[in-house]
């Protein structure tokens, strides 16, 4: 006998599943791209901006920001808009521009509020 092991069959090399597609190419029926998500980043950015408001009050500056939330908040819905809708997530774009939208009103309306409050006060 001989020390030299028998020679191994020809192997096949395995096939392998297909690789999944980047998560930005997933369509809108992936589990990633869903409005809430889009809702949640835009909740999260508007909390950061309520901390930073209150934060920067003693300079002047916070007043500033919280007044003008609505305007401030474009300043950055906008852009995650656009690069939702870049990264071909059109759910998350929705729940963005959603958000955004929500959060614009609602500014509108509390200084439709104010002020009509104060058209009506007397001085």
């Amino acid at each position: 006998m001989s020390d030299v092991p028998p020679p191994l069959p020809p192997s096949v090399p395995p096939t392998m599943p297909p690789p999944a597609p980047a998560p930005f190419l997933q369509g809108p029926g992936s589990p990633r791209d869903t409005v809430g998500k889009g809702v949640l980043i835009v909740f999260l950015w508007n909390v950061g901006q309520l901390i930073a408001g209150a934060l920067t009050i003693p300079i002047g500056v916070g007043a500033v920001i919280l007044a003008i939330f609505g305007v401030v908040e474009l300043a950055y819905v906008i852009p995650l808009a656009v690069m939702a809708r870049n990264a071909g997530e059109r759910e998350r774009m929705k729940g963005i521009i959603i958000m955004g939208s929500v959060g614009f009103l609602l500014t509108a309306a509390c200084w439709g509020a104010v002020l009509g409050m104060l058209s009506h006060a007397k001085f």
